[in-house]
């Protein structure tokens, strides 16, 4: 989706407010943010106010729960910069391929565009707080950090110090911790930048991911939240007492078996399965499955390969 700026000119009319490419590659690549990106030419000169896209490869059903969340805000009346941060906080991202879906860019035409504009009306943002809908599964105390923390050491280490005076029993080696971020730009004014960053501290119980912990948020240096994302607490101890029926052997063959079963599924073409399967533990409904990232590439017409990767669950 990279360095194709004539899609973007033609595209779209002059009235149209807001732009979402949840497509492979359409701000950047590997992470970083290309200016000839599909997101900003559309932007820039396309004809519309606000672009947003994704600045690596996506997987499908990244791509598919990222849009459910982010809709889910615009359609109750928040602002698009609330709603991207919405979508992006959540920790199911990392069993969905990597971290890249939480990497994505808001691009306005310039600086009379508001970063919470929705069709018709602008929202404050100040009236879009999501501190109080920030997850399905919150417990009555919404945002556990009442005071910003001036990171004057390796952030990670802030957070868990906090998290183990939240919760004397944490312990940081039942979860993974992963990081990312969104920014805002304008089109006619590249300094024009703003950034939201997050850390992940994702429940892990042997090889399973969850949904559950935690994710801090940082903003101009300082971590300005940080959300209790927990679902069944006595469910996860329980779990985590439990540890040796969450590991599985990787290399057996029922994993390969179930690679099989994957590609032979998959109505892609030019497949394969050679990315690394994960595994996930449904805490709420106390299942678990194996999740089959499929890759297909085909032809993008000017010489190189679009990519599309989907994920299959299944089970176990």
């Amino acid at each position: 989706m990279i360095g194709i700026p004539d899609i973007a000119k033609n595209m779209w009319s002059n009235n149209t407010i807001l732009v979402t490419y949840l497509t492979c590659e359409s701000a950047g690549k590997n992470g970083e943010f290309f200016y000839n990106s599909l997101t900003y030419k559309t932007a820039e000169e396309g004809g519309a106010k606000l672009a947003i896209g994704f600045a690596d490869i996506i997987s499908y059903g990244s791509a598919e729960r990222w849009s459910e969340r982010f809709h889910s805000k615009l359609k109750a009346g928040a602002g698009v910069w609330d709603s991207m941060d919405y979508a992006n906080s959540d920790v199911h991202f990392i069993l969905l391929g990597n971290d890249s879906i939480r990497k994505c860019y808001l691009v306005r035409h310039d600086e009379s565009v508001n970063d919470n504009m929705i069709i018709n009306r602008y929202i404050n943002s100040e009236l879009n707080s999501i501190a109080d809908t920030y997850s399905r599964d919150l417990r009555s105390d919404d945002n556990i950090l009442k005071n910003k923390i001036e990171i004057n050491k390796n952030e990670e280490d802030i957070v868990i110090d906090y998290l183990k005076q939240y919760d004397s029993e944490f312990d940081i080696n039942n979860y993974f911790i992963g990081k990312s971020s969104i920014v805002s730009l304008c089109a006619s004014n590249k300094e024009d930048v703003k950034q939201i960053d997050y850390l992940y501290v994702t429940l892990k119980i042997g090889d399973f991911y969850t949904d559950a912990g935690y994710v801090a948020k940082i903003k101009d240096n300082k971590i300005v939240a940080i959300y209790d994302n927990n679902i069944n607490v006595e469910k996860q101890k329980n779990a985590i007492a439990n540890k040796e029926k969450f590991f599985v052997n990787t290399n057996s063959a029922d994993t390969k078996s179930v690679k099989e079963r994957a590609l032979a599924s998959s109505k892609l073409e030019n497949v394969s399965a050679n990315e690394d399967v994960k595994y996930y533990y449904d805490i709420k409904n106390d299942k678990k499955y194996v999740v089959v990232p499929i890759r297909s590439e085909i032809d993008d017409g000017m010489g190189g390969k679009d990519v599309f990767i989907d994920t299959v669950q299944y089970e176990i």
